[in-house]
């Protein structure tokens, strides 16, 4: 028959479900509260261990935002808001967020970023009409946050590569 789905056992000790957690991946504040919550661990006990660790340089919401953004800037590119969206969904406060994107896509050039992402597609892109590739191409673009001048750029260059 089938057995009822209980909540997992609640450790014993929080700080070594923690660290156990943390050797495997880094962890936002705001993902690690939501862990331990779910866990089923008291709202003071989170908070205490949370503070600690914090301070003991274990978690870190800045350093977690820069990993997370570094990442995504080499896997598959992407523009302010869609990254800002996307470290929000990993629970890091919006100040936070908004500070760590603009600092590192400061350095960026957001024509580079719209031509790699474009490269990757770019077969796909290719086989359709110019107008119909430029306009999925733009739309895939504004997709990830990249505006329309980058897009216009990356896809000019691509074309003209293509062409010659």
């Amino acid at each position: 028959m089938l057995e009822d789905k209980k909540k997992p056992p609640i450790p014993p000790n929080p700080r070594a479900y923690v660290l156990n957690l943390l050797a495997r991946r880094e962890y936002s504040v705001g993902q690690m509260r939501q862990k331990l919550k779910t866990r089923g661990f008291e709202p003071k006990v989170v908070n205490a261990l949370i503070l600690e660790l914090q301070k003991e340089g274990l978690l870190n919401d800045e350093r977690f935002a820069r990993n997370v953004v570094d990442v995504m800037l080499r896997r598959k590119p992407a523009g302010r808001a869609y990254l800002v969206a996307h470290l929000r969904k990993k629970r890091i406060a919006r100040e936070t967020a908004v500070d760590i994107v603009d600092g590192i896509l400061d350095k960026t050039d957001e024509s580079d970023l719209a031509e790699k992402l474009l490269r990757t597609r770019w077969r796909y892109f290719s086989k359709f009409e110019v107008e119909t590739s430029r306009r999925k191409a733009y739309n895939y673009l504004s997709r990830r946050s990249i505006g329309y001048e980058a897009a216009k750029s990356a896809f000019d260059k691509l074309l003209k590569e293509e062409n010659d």
